[in-house]
């Protein structure tokens, strides 16, 4: 797919820009971290539908990802960014001579999806029976709202039915 002359020197100027930030980068450093996410941000939003896009938003994910943890590099992410670097490098020279890019593939394995259910997230038979305590623990409740309701009713004269209805009101439970 073609890609504009406008998009594509704004891409080679933050992926230039992006490789500067990381020359001195290493784990456990926060060198360039932060500059490097703003850019591969910016990236994502320039690349438009460009072969960039998908590979600048899956990078911004992970340094994102690994700033939600700690504010300094690790190997994975710092490796993620430069194995970007290197394959945007070498898209660019393809775009430039017609060719469509490869897809970008990180030497790095991605992190399991956080949103996965994981052995550990199923509910266990303590888990079971504390809810069922607690269910237990609201019906006794209910049935002390409905006592206490009824014996204030007869104070204000209201119908036991009418109460009652409203206390088994699905909006209630």
């Amino acid at each position: 797919m073609p890609i504009n002359t406008d998009t594509l020197n704004t891409v080679v100027d933050l992926v230039n820009q992006i490789a500067t930030e990381i020359v001195h980068a290493q784990a456990e450093s926060d060198a360039g971290l932060i500059p490097s996410f703003c850019m591969v941000g910016e990236l994502a939003e320039v690349a438009d539908s460009s072969p960039f896009l998908e590979a600048a938003k899956m990078v911004h994910q992970t340094v994102d990802q690994r700033l939600d943890v700690e504010t300094t590099w690790d190997a994975p992410t710092l490796q993620q960014v430069q194995d970007f670097i290197n394959w945007a490098q070498i898209a660019i020279s393809q775009v430039n001579s017609g060719a469509e890019p490869f897809p970008f593939e990180s030497s790095v394995a991605p992190e399991p999806n956080s949103e996965e259910v994981s052995p550990s997230a199923t509910p266990s038979v303590e888990d079971a029976n504390e809810l069922k305590k607690l269910a237990d623990e609201v019906d006794i409740l209910l049935e002390l709202i409905q006592k206490k309701t009824w014996n204030s009713s007869r104070n204000f004269k209201a119908k036991p039915s009418i109460i009652s209805s409203r206390l088994r009101s699905p909006c209630l439970r």
